[in-house]
């Protein structure tokens, strides 16, 4: 029907409400209240916000053009130099939308004048956009930890690191592939360790805004919400006082564009809150647990099932919707079947970012398109195909060989 997920989990709890004669009037607003009411939350705008800056100082030109010289000179160079800006950036914003609309504008014409088809080079660009959500700052993890009853956001981010880079390996590799095919039509940088040691100059001030936000984080320094607030600041001394192209009208802009994301996704998260409400008062995630452990009672086939369950949500649901509705329901069954709740969050963040580059809702596909002149989505499609089995791949090996990411977590304490 197009109904928004935020109005519909809205209208369907107040429907419950209206016609069962045993609910209070008030719950429906302290169920939504108490969702909102963390401090945590709070890091969500505040790391909207610094993205949202990052991407207005331009230092996404200067992340590429120091991935470039990285490993510009690799067969399938400027490829490369696309996944690896992604990795970069993601330290940045933890959203996928962003890498793809922010990055994809200067990566998708390099690639194209280097000899890439345009389908190939968007591909890369959509694929490599899912990495964002992973590696540390993610706004879906911090609303798993939330939505999960309090996983330490601190033990999500480090564990989202190896599989984040993981991802950006394989998505390489399918490059180098690609390039070696066509190894007579792409162009090829030299290098230069000159060029190297300026562009990592230039790019230095957006390379630590991670190292800012994790150390801090892990240092003791300041909580995840604190770091997304140092972030926003030092994003705005960048680009108001130091770069001086974030302009007053620039701000408004961006906070306009903050307050309309961070208010959907608190909308979500609201209305999903008293729907799960409702779902545990019917008693809905007992049944759910007591027919799945009916018939399931090795992990391993559990972990299957919950796989296939996640990658078809993926497909037709946006992440965080996906998250607040479907992690009540499914945290009670993993944990009764002993799966580490980080170990939980990483499954899920991972299988839905890849639902962003799947069809037929594929966001991050769409926005590639729009970004993209004569880039047509049938073709961009066909052409992401061999990413997304290599994103399955990856998931496959985090979900079935869980301490090839979960040693880090472990080695920090957690």
């Amino acid at each position: 029907m197009g109904i928004p997920i935020g109005f519909a989990l809205g209208l369907s709890s107040a429907l419950f409400l209206l016609f069962n004669p045993l609910a209070l009037n008030t719950i429906l607003a302290q169920r939504m209240f108490y969702a909102l009411d963390s401090f945590t939350l709070m890091a969500v705008p505040l790391f909207i916000a610094a993205a949202k800056v990052m991407v207005k100082t331009q230092l996404m030109d200067n992340l590429f053009t120091f991935a470039n010289s990285l490993v510009g000179w690799i067969p399938g160079g400027v490829g490369h130099s696309n996944v690896l800006a992604s990795v970069f950036f993601a330290g940045i914003t933890g959203a996928a939308t962003s890498d793809a609309s922010g990055l994809g504008s200067i990566e998708i014409p390099l690639m194209k004048k280097a000899g890439y088809d345009l389908p190939f080079a968007g591909a890369v660009t959509a694929a490599s956009s899912i990495i964002g959500p992973i590696i540390p700052p993610s706004i879906p993890i911090v609303i798993y930890s939330l939505v999960s009853g309090g996983t330490s956001i601190g033990a999500l981010f480090l564990a989202g690191i190896i599989p984040g880079l993981m991802l950006a390996f394989v998505m390489m590799f399918l490059v180098f592939l690609y390039a070696k095919k066509k190894k007579e039509k792409l162009s090829l940088n030299k290098f230069s360790l000159s060029e190297l040691w300026r562009s990592t100059k230039e790019a230095l001030p957006a390379l630590a805004m991670p190292i800012i936000i994790l150390g801090g984080i892990y240092g003791g320094i300041f909580t995840a919400t604190e770091a997304a607030g140092v972030a926003l600041a030092y994003a705005l001394v960048l680009g108001v006082f130091i770069y001086k192209n974030v302009k007053i009208k620039d701000l408004c802009d961006i906070l306009y564009e903050t307050f309309l994301t961070t208010a959907v996704i608190f909308l979500i998260m609201a209305t999903s809150n008293m729907f799960a409400w409702i779902l545990a008062t019917e008693g809905i995630p007992n049944i759910f647990q007591e027919l799945l452990l009916s018939f399931v009672s090795n992990k391993i086939v559990f972990l299957v099932i919950l796989n296939l369950i996640l990658l078809l949500i993926g497909c037709v649901l946006e992440t965080i919707s996906a998250i607040t509705i479907f992690v009540p329901i499914i945290l009670p069954v993993a944990l009764s079947m002993g799966i580490d709740p980080i170990h939980l969050g990483l499954i899920i963040v991972f299988s839905l970012c890849v639902g962003l580059i799947t069809p037929p809702v594929g966001m991050c596909l769409f926005v590639t398109c729009s970004i993209t002149e004569g880039l047509v989505l049938e073709k961009l499609t066909s052409a992401i195909f061999p990413f997304i089995i290599a994103s399955i791949f990856v998931l496959i090996i985090i979900t079935y060989f869980p301490m090839s990411f979960m040693w880090l977590p472990r080695l920090a304490g957690f």
